[in-house]
């Protein structure tokens, strides 16, 4: 990512308001830019295959495909399975509950 490039950000939540919300604030800073918004997580998915964002404001209760779902359909289909992806979807397992690979589990 060039630092003279906005911060390309997609937004994927189920309720337009917040979508609306988030964008409206992410506007006014000229650093990002609102690259596409989605309405369930199986929209974010290809959104995210299609617009490649820099960041991902994904809600963790949608319609389709919950966050969690979403956050792991993403990054292993555009960049495939490997240690960092691992490590996000670790760390997104454990913000929801309970690391999904952690012993005992």
């Amino acid at each position: 990512m060039d630092r003279d490039e906005p911060i390309r950000v997609l937004i994927a939540d189920d309720h337009a308001v917040v979508r609306q919300g988030v964008a409206a604030i992410i506007a006014t800073d000229p650093r990002m830019t609102i690259v596409a918004e989605a309405k369930n997580g199986r929209e974010a998915v290809e959104l995210f295959r299609r617009e490649r964002p820099h960041v991902g404001l994904i809600d963790l209760k949608m319609p389709e495909l919950d966050g969690v779902g979403t956050i792991t359909e993403s990054l292993t289909t555009v960049f495939g399975w490997n240690e960092w992806v691992f490590r996000a979807w670790y760390i997104t397992g454990a913000l929801c509950g309970g690391a999904p690979l952690a012993p005992g589990r």
